[in-house]
């Protein structure tokens, strides 16, 4: 297990990446770089499936609001430079990447979940964009790419918060599963993903993140490729053998 903010543990294939920043896990402009790079850790170490959680009641609570206002114009650009390469970073994770997600998820958490391949949240999780009260912007279109565009201007125009199930029904979330059995049920899913050969993991996951970006049928070709490639490289293993 590391030590710090952001802390790894392995089992059975499974890097389980916590962060604990209390009281609410607010998040300052460094620990998005350290969580992008424990996930980055986690694949380089032979993890096949990662997820991402969180110690206490609450997934990440926004940002820590101190760090607004407290560098100049050219240092806050810097670290918003290097917020958003945290963020593409977590999406580039060569192995799929499960957000576990409870209490609060506000403004840059719901980035950051949004940037995971799998989405899983108990009944007390909560999303929202706290930004226009703070006289910020920034997020609303990581959530486009997971929910409706009408709910996210919704949420982001009023700063309304949004429960688990109305995230569920409008597909932002892959599955809610009751407090009791949440745990358990996150790892069930992760040992399922770990069960599948490394490399076959990891050419999944790129090919579904390149893809998202392609037309179907190119999408498609792109998956058969692959998959040639794959069948090339089991046979020339057997012929080696």
């Amino acid at each position: 297990m590391s030590e710090g903010p952001v802390q790894v543990r392995h089992e059975d294939g499974v890097a389980w990446v916590t962060i604990d920043r209390p009281p609410v896990n607010a998040l300052d402009f460094p620990s998005y770089a350290a969580i992008a790079e424990a996930l980055h850790q986690a694949a380089r170490d032979g993890a096949r499936c990662a997820v991402l959680g969180t110690a206490g009641k609450h997934f990440i609570a926004g940002h820590d609001r101190g760090e607004f206002g407290d560098a100049g114009p050219a240092e806050r650009r810097r670290r918003f430079a290097g917020s958003r390469a945290s963020f593409a970073a977590v999406g580039e994770v060569e192995i799929p990447v499960i957000a576990a997600i409870k209490g609060a998820c506000l403004g840059s958490g719901v980035v950051i979940a949004s940037r995971c391949d799998v989405r899983l949240a108990d009944p007390t999780a909560t999303f929202g964009f706290p930004e226009l009260d703070l006289g910020v912007l920034g997020g609303a279109r990581h959530l486009m790419e997971i929910a409706p565009e009408g709910l996210t201007k919704l949420m982001f125009y009023t700063g309304r918060k949004v429960g688990a199930d109305r995230l569920l029904a409008a597909g932002a979330l892959d599955a809610v599963f009751p407090a009791a059995d949440f745990d358990r049920e996150v790892a069930t899913i992760a040992t399922e993903v770990a069960a599948r050969p490394a490399a076959l993991l990891r050419k999944a996951k790129e090919v579904l993140y390149l893809g998202r970006s392609l037309p179907v049928d190119a999408g498609y070709w792109l998956e058969q490729q692959e998959t040639l490639a794959l069948l090339e490289d089991a046979l020339e293993d057997g012929e080696d053998r």
